[in-house]
């Protein structure tokens, strides 16, 4: 197993969070050194494949918030071009990112796990979410706008992990700019942005609260490279 503590988290919860990530340690080990911790918030991340232990750790108090999935794709695999529609991506400038930020904070994200969480209001949440959009941004990550006749509708936002592989941090349509398709129109974006750039995979995590955004990756030839549960415990 493998302890992190996350200060991130202070600045954005304003509470002391711990992460663990599980591995294939013995759950009476890992429930052992998570006691020890001096912390507000434990957040435990459990393969998929372990999940029969998901009753001990919820006899110690932790949640099973959501289960987030590891896609991937192939960015010149085939897929199924929308067409018709004068689509343009390009990095946004800081009048674009402000208003990026602006409908992130008011909750674009509303089945996020701090968003659920009734520890937390929803300002937070979506505050939460414009820090890490920012944080990648200063760590060398880019911030794209899709546009349709000249309008923003979506963003995302990456960062190239090697030189043949990219990781979407984090995506979404803009809920006042929304249309039917923009949700396809986005993925396609994606996927031709990353094509261009002679990027090979395309990397991105998916929560299994937002079934509409799964569905989307999907059904652009996104495939489940690896699965694990969320779980939380508040003190």
């Amino acid at each position: 197993m493998k302890v992190t503590y996350a200060p991130w988290e202070l600045r954005n919860l304003g509470i002391v969070v711990y992460e663990v990530d599980c591995e294939q340690t013995a759950v009476g080990e890992i429930l052992f050194q998570v006691n020890q911790l001096k912390a507000e918030m434990v957040v435990c991340r459990l393969d998929i494949s372990r999940s029969a232990t998901l009753f001990e750790f919820a006899r110690e108090g932790f949640v099973n918030v959501e289960t987030t999935f590891s896609l991937r794709r192939l960015s010149k695999a085939r897929f199924h071009r929308q067409s018709g529609s004068n689509i343009r991506s390009r990095e946004l400038n800081d009048d674009e990112k402000a208003f990026v930020f602006s409908s992130v904070r008011s909750g674009i994200f509303q089945l996020d796990r701090i968003s659920i969480d009734p520890r937390f209001s929803q300002l937070v949440a979506g505050q939460r979410m414009v820090n890490w959009l920012q944080d990648e941004v200063d760590q060398g990550g880019e911030m794209i706008g899709v546009f349709r006749e000249g309008s923003l509708f979506a963003f995302f936002s990456f960062r190239e992990i090697r030189k043949t592989e990219a990781h979407i941090a984090l995506s979404g349509v803009i809920p006042t700019e929304n249309f039917p398709g923009a949700g396809q129109l986005l993925q396609q974006s994606i996927i031709e942005k990353f094509a261009a750039k002679n990027i090979t995979w395309i990397n991105t995590k998916v929560s299994s609260n937002n079934l509409s955004a799964l569905r989307s990756n999907l059904a652009a030839g996104f495939e489940i490279i690896a699965a694990e549960h969320i779980l939380v415990q508040h003190r």
